[in-house]
């Protein structure tokens, strides 16, 4: 794939992908469920167009955003319930400070 990448129209990607290069995206970005990300993501400029991911998302290295992040729209989260993050009891406090 020749680089900067520019993605200007529909694309659909449906094998794991590999970007080494800048990647322009002036569309709207849509990411359908599951999407995984296994390695480190870094947004080094601002993101624009809209972006809809849908659940549930697995982000398993960091995630580095060096440039402010605005959300324009409601930012909707969905929660798994507690009895599935056992990790919980070790990242929060027993009891308020």
């Amino acid at each position: 794939m020749k680089h900067p990448v520019n993605v200007s129209s529909a694309v659909t990607i449906t094998s794991p992908t590999n970007r080494g290069h800048p990647v322009t995206i002036t569309s709207p970005l849509s990411m359908t469920s599951p999407l995984t990300f296994t390695t480190p993501v870094n947004l080094l400029t601002s993101v624009t167009a809209p972006v809809n991911i849908a659940h549930p998302v697995t982000i398993m290295s960091p995630v580095k955003l060096p440039t402010p992040v605005t959300l324009a729209g409601p930012l909707n989260i969905a929660v798994r319930p507690v009895e599935g993050m056992p990790f919980l009891p070790q990242a929060l406090p027993t009891s308020p400070p």
